[in-house]
């Protein structure tokens, strides 16, 4: 992809997974979450590796998606803002409203959707702004 600098999108993927680690721990939301959805931590299989691959592989493609559409936008050389912007449009208009869509009509709690939702609005903002703030230093 042309002028697409990778090392915020590696910087990207890598705040992503650490994000995910610290919003479903018990410091902030696990305990709520796991309750909202009838479930314990005993039952909950985070061995199982398919849903980190998983993760992993939307991590990847979702920043490079955003990395195309900042690229490829308006703004000659986006900021941080700019990509934060983005991150927050594309995360609420497709990935949040699509989660808050298939939940619904699996009948998950309120609680699930605003934690999940939630999540995936402030892994747009960051990241964005990381894809922002790297293609305003002109990294290669």
């Amino acid at each position: 992809m042309q002028n697409v600098s990778y090392k915020p999108i590696i910087i990207s993927v890598i705040a992503q997974a650490a994000l995910g680690a610290l919003w479903y721990s018990p410091i902030l939301f696990l305990h709520p979450w796991i309750v909202a959805q009838n479930k314990t931590l005993e039952a909950m299989n985070s061995s199982d590796p398919i849903p980190f691959v998983i993760n992993f592989a939307y991590s990847v493609a979702y920043t490079l998606l955003l990395a195309k559409l900042l690229s490829g936008g308006p703004a000659k050389s986006p900021t941080a803002a700019c990509g934060a912007k983005l991150g927050a449009a594309v995360s609420i208009g497709f990935v949040g409203l699509s989660l808050a869509t298939h939940y619904s009509f699996l009948q998950l709690s309120g609680v699930v959707i605003a934690v999940d939702v939630a999540k995936e609005v402030v892994m747009g903002v960051m990241t964005g702004a990381i894809l922002g703030a790297g293609a305003k230093r002109g990294e290669p």
